[in-house]
């Protein structure tokens, strides 16, 4: 019976890990981020995105990649206000840049906006603009590396198809093991 609960108890964990097995997403900020400064990554150290942005003449940012060869693209996440709502980045329009209106006071500034990278190998990068002033930027960013586009960290999350498909084969697997622990008890 000892052996029997053990392997219930295995069959039940990998159920649950299969169901979640979505990686992690990882945050972080950007403080005093100088327009035009290149080489600025957001990630998890060994994976990352390198963004950039400039501040145009009239009043407009430009968001865009280090990288012009078409590996990255951006865009701007409309009516977006959370970034517990991006639960799929793939479908934003996404271009060479990106520009939220930025401002001198005197009009929206684009704080508050969310801006998205994406690699050509689908990686996401969400940037929340926190402030903006004297040509620099403060933001709060967001980096997803498992190709899901999917930046919510509040649970509902639907299981991609092979984790739930592992899922269902351990939980599947438990009668059989429960049946062979009643004819051996027998």
């Amino acid at each position: 019976m000892g052996k029997f609960l053990i392997r219930l108890a295995a069959s039940a964990a990998l159920a649950a890990a299969a169901l979640h097995a979505q990686a992690a997403v990882v945050t972080g900020t950007l403080n005093g981020w100088q327009d035009s400064s290149y080489n600025t990554q957001i990630g998890d150290g060994s994976n990352f995105i390198k963004i950039e942005w400039s501040w145009a003449t009239n009043h407009f940012g430009y968001f865009y990649s280090v990288d012009f060869g078409g590996d990255f693209q951006v865009a701007v996440a409309t009516g977006v206000t959370n970034i517990n709502q991006i639960t799929d980045a793939s479908i934003f329009n996404f271009g060479a840049y990106a520009t939220p209106a930025l401002g001198d006071g005197d009009v929206h500034n684009g704080v508050g906006s969310f801006v998205v990278w994406k690699s050509s190998d689908q990686r996401y990068g969400v940037l929340r603009i926190d402030h903006i002033h004297d040509y620099k930027l403060d933001g709060t960013w967001w980096y997803q590396g498992d190709g899901s586009g999917n930046f919510n960290t509040q649970g509902n999350q639907v299981p991609e198809p092979g984790s739930l498909a592992l899922g269902l084969l351990a939980l599947g697997l438990l009668p059989l093991g429960t049946r062979r622990a009643r004819n051996a008890a027998r």
